[in-house]
């Protein structure tokens, strides 16, 4: 069977076509558009003009699903659309311009389902999962393979850029308010460090691709502490060779990955976690996968 899921974030739109027999999932096909839905919230309600580009790119999404002959397609959303006042106006505009039923996940749903859809390719006993989405950071800390604690805050890569920095990169002030955001947000008591970090999610991702672009011979898949710190220190020092790489590798995330990149030091330090494993699997495949076993 071949099966789509779209998945609709405060930034990009994305869809993964899958085949799935035998309990097996197969990537075949991903494609993303950047649609930046947090950038037309007004008011805490998603405006016209927000409501036509979410339609706008869902209709090309469908097409192209279409064109493939895709028999199952799903759809859900995150941070997206759970925080706006005017949800249920929204799903009935996308139902009746694009006659899709969009599914909403909660914080708690995206973090259980980010680590489900790692199983499906990544075993490993203890650590935590962390996605960093635009508009929301989900971590789930699981011990001999079974989610044990999780810490959820409403804040991703892109909301923090819109809540805090004014210009294209931050001010050393602006990091500053950032960071300490982000540690107001991170419980006072935590349950045990974790060696292990592996990350969700485009964010991360991004950053692998840019650390292994920077450091000869660094995979994009594994980076440490110090590899991030270093970025960190550059990209917030304005260095313009660090920022040629990131147009070169993300052009889409050159606004975020500064915002980001402070999401995922301020989680390594407070976990005491070392090393990161980029997984080319998470929340699009657990949310199918949870969808079969219904």
């Amino acid at each position: 069977m071949s099966c789509a899921v779209i998945d609709i974030g405060a930034n990009t739109i994305r869809f993964s076509v899958y085949k799935f027999g035998a309990g097996s999932l197969k990537p075949i096909l991903t494609k993303k558009s950047v649609a930046g839905l947090a950038t037309y919230i007004e008011k805490s309600a998603l405006s016209d003009k927000g409501k036509y580009k979410l339609s706008g790119v869902l209709k090309n999404h469908l097409t192209t699903l279409q064109q493939l002959k895709v028999e199952k397609i799903y759809a859900f959303a995150t941070a997206s659309l759970r925080n706006t006042s005017n949800l249920e106006e929204v799903l009935r505009f996308v139902k009746n311009n694009c006659d899709i039923d969009i599914e909403v996940l909660s914080q708690d749903e995206e973090a259980r389902l980010g680590f489900l859809g790692i199983q499906n390719s990544y075993n490993t006993q203890d650590g935590i999962t962390v996605d960093i989405g635009g508009g929301s950071t989900e971590i789930v800390k699981f011990v001999n393979s079974v989610p044990a604690d999780s810490v959820n805050f409403g804040d991703g890569c892109l909301s923090l850029y819109y809540k805090y920095v004014q210009t294209l990169f931050p001010t050393e002030n602006e990091v500053k308010k950032i960071d300490e955001h982000i540690k107001s947000k991170l419980p006072e008591e935590k349950k045990g460090d974790a060696d292990l970090l592996i990350g969700i999610g485009g964010t991360i991702r991004a950053l692998g691709n840019i650390l292994s672009e920077l450091i000869p011979g660094n995979s994009n898949k594994d980076f440490t502490y110090d590899n991030l710190l270093e970025f960190y220190s550059a990209i917030t020092g304005g260095s313009k060779s660090t920022i040629k790489t990131v147009i070169q590798v993300v052009p889409e995330r050159i606004h975020t990955i500064t915002t980001g990149t402070i999401i995922l030091k301020n989680i390594m330090e407070y976990f005491r976690t070392q090393n990161v494993h980029v997984c080319d699997t998470g929340l699009r495949e657990g949310f199918f996968l949870n969808k079969v076993k219904q």
